[in-house]
């Protein structure tokens, strides 16, 4: 890699393990490592299909990126939602393996940005690392976090979403403001494309309990939410979503109230 840093448009990608610590604790080190070592490389494996630049490996997390200089084309969005849905099946089928085995199962939080970063070596004279640095790097990290909110696997920005195309389908979840930040963003969770007729009106129903919960409708909202969660008692958003209508129910807010959740969740 050449030594001048410069700013391109690219998508980031985080992620990490749920409940990592209570886990790691119940292992001794070499099972940890040996299990954590192949979840990386299953990983590693989906970034790396998709010409993905692994950044590094913190404890748990994985840190990612599409775009110049390591791929040429403008599909860097396209290719990090084509990546988090292969790690999300890479990780699924990790966990039938382990279970059979009898050994622990790892869930991941995926987060995914797009926008302009700063590309280069960055460090001392004595220790330098070729890394990506910007407002959307904060804002991939905050989105994986975010995860735990929504009962999510992966959630990326309205920008991803935009680029990714039509060769996803994407369910707009919330709009969240993230720390440092003053306007909200809105936010996405690619779905593996099915034909499911249950799937797709699971996500009519919460694209109108949605609009709904953002008109201050809560109650509304949460007929279509009750009917959503008959169809998938799972869904995370639809819980959380549920639970939110039922607090705004429960304490009416103020006429100042707008629909933005304060993302503090690293």
């Amino acid at each position: 890699m050449g030594k001048a840093s410069t700013r391109e448009e690219g998508s980031i990608f985080f992620s990490d393990v749920k409940g990592f610590t209570s886990i790691a604790e119940k292992m001794s080190a070499e099972e940890l490592t040996a299990q954590l070592n192949e979840y990386f490389a299953a990983l590693g494996h989906k970034l790396r299909d998709t010409r993905g630049y692994v950044d590094k490996f913190i404890g748990d997390g994985i840190m990612a990126f599409w775009g110049k200089p390591f791929v040429a084309s403008d599909d860097f969005a396209q290719r990090s939602v084509e990546a988090a849905l292969a790690c999300q099946q890479a990780g699924a089928l990790l966990r039938q393996q382990w279970q059979q085995a009898g050994k622990p199962l790892f869930y991941q939080r995926i987060g995914i940005a797009t926008g302009q970063v700063v590309v280069g070596n960055i460090g001392t004279e004595t220790k330098k690392n070729f890394t990506i640095i910007g407002d959307s790097v904060n804002l991939a990290s905050r989105l994986e976090g975010a995860n735990k909110v929504y009962g999510t696997e992966i959630l990326v920005d309205a920008r991803t979403a935009e680029l990714a195309g039509s060769g996803f389908a994407f369910r707009e979840i919330d709009q969240i403001r993230v720390v440092g930040k003053t306007e909200p963003v809105r936010i996405f969770e690619p779905i593996v494309p099915t034909d499911q007729p249950a799937r797709a009106e699971s996500m009519h129903l919460y694209a109108q309990a949605l609009q709904l919960y953002r008109k201050g409708e809560f109650a509304p909202a949460l007929d279509q939410l009750a009917q959503l969660l008959v169809l998938a008692p799972e869904d995370g958003p639809a819980q959380w979503l549920s639970r939110r209508c039922q607090e705004l129910l429960s304490a009416p807010p103020s006429a100042r109230w707008a629909p933005v959740t304060d993302a503090t969740s690293k």
